[in-house]
């Protein structure tokens, strides 16, 4: 959450997992300093908790299983780990839009 907004994703998962799941952008804990550096190159201050990639895929002609495929080749690629692992246990994809196939949800994860 971020200035007074109370309710937000980070209090609801918070709550609805019972404390088991919460949301935070200080991945020193459990991270290595290998990955911490990565994470401060690709994750900026701007957008705390967000990282924002291009990928080589269409996504106006391609259906949503490659992208996820994509995105998530590429984080692995730029942070060098395997999701979910290290200090993303729980990841989370936004799509700017669903162009092609079944769409679902506007947003998933892993």
């Amino acid at each position: 959450g971020g200035s007074d907004d109370v309710v937000n994703l980070k209090s609801q998962l918070f709550g609805c997992s019972f404390g088991a799941l919460e949301v935070t952008t200080d991945y020193s804990d459990f991270a290595t300093d290998l990955q911490m550096q990565k994470i401060k190159q690709y994750v900026t201050d701007a957008a705390p908790g967000v990282m924002e990639v291009t990928i080589d895929v269409d996504i106006t002609k391609t259906d949503m299983s490659t992208i996820h495929t994509a995105v998530t080749d590429k984080v692995q690629t730029l942070l060098e780990l395997s999701l979910p692992a290290g200090p993303f246990e729980h990841v989370m994809y936004v799509v700017e839009k669903c162009y092609v196939g079944d769409c679902g949800w506007a947003a998933f994860a892993f």
